[in-house]
């Protein structure tokens, strides 16, 4: 389905925030603690105590509407770029804010059970989680991958949304609408596009990770092989969100949803150097 995208200027970050009134004056001078208790002081005063019919009822429960997936980036924050609400949205931030398909590996062993990506076989996380006693789950055969497991492990079928597994527990009765936001100059979508054609990584987490959209760095080098790298990069951070929401539809809860139209998939782009917003839908 061919995706409507359309353009809105971001409001000035100073008339939606009180983050924003001269935050940086003075942060290399301040201590990291006084920092933080400042930021809190202020906000107990400018926002909380402002607003307490609205900490007065998320004190009773939350029904959020908006579930977000976003970038780790420090400059990419959505409470901010939006002027959610506390109370109005869950938010999950990762590197490159890329969702993976269903069937996902999950990791087991004494420090708790972790999703990640798929692990080159012998490389040095490979080998730090055998160390952890970790036993490896793998896609399902059903989807043409080879099932392999660790020595003494058992094969499991892992969700990989499980990262929030509590959370959407109890909101997914609610939330209306996901959104996952791309952003500018994305440094995992800058690793995804410097990426070997022979596949080959030179770290054992960060590219295995962003591989997750490798269709879309596929697409951008065959339709926009003529463009300048920048501008290759910034095309793959907006297929990179389409492949994020298509991977959100192999959830079976997602999928009803979306079928019965109680749910909305919404791709988005958050341009921060020219400051614009740009949504779409597939």
């Amino acid at each position: 389905m061919r995706c409507r995208c359309f353009f809105v200027a971001i409001h000035r970050i100073s008339k939606t925030s009180f983050l924003a009134k001269d935050s940086s004056r003075g942060q290399k001078e301040m201590d990291p603690v006084e920092r933080l208790t400042s930021g809190f002081e202020r906000f107990k005063k400018e926002v909380y105590e402002n607003n307490p019919p609205l900490f007065s009822q998320l004190a009773q429960g939350q029904s959020p509407k908006f579930l977000v997936f976003a970038c780790a980036d420090s400059r990419v924050c959505p409470s901010v770029v939006l002027s959610f609400q506390p109370g109005e949205a869950f938010i999950v931030r990762n590197i490159a804010n890329m969702v993976p398909p269903y069937d996902q590996i999950l990791v087991v062993g004494q420090f708790g059970a972790h999703l990640v990506p798929l692990i080159v076989s012998g490389s040095p996380v490979d080998k730090v989680l055998r160390g952890w006693g970790c036993r490896r789950i793998c896609r399902r055969p059903s989807q043409g991958q080879q099932s392999i497991t660790w020595k003494g492990g058992r094969k499991l079928h892992a969700r990989v949304l499980s990262l929030m597994k509590g959370s959407l527990n109890i909101a997914f009765r609610d939330v209306e609408y996901i959104v996952v936001i791309g952003h500018s100059r994305c440094g995992g979508i800058k690793g995804l596009m410097s990426m070997k054609e022979d596949g080959t990584t030179s770290s054992d987490f960060i590219e295995e990770w962003v591989k997750i959209c490798l269709p879309a760095m596929e697409k951008v080098k065959a339709e926009h092989s003529a463009l300048p790298f920048t501008d290759q990069c910034t095309q793959c951070e907006k297929e990179a969100v389409n492949i994020s929401l298509e991977n959100l539809k192999t959830y079976p809860f997602v999928r009803e949803g979306v079928e019965k139209t109680t749910l909305k998939l919404i791709g988005a782009h958050y341009d921060f150097v020219a400051g614009c917003f740009g949504t779409w839908e597939i």
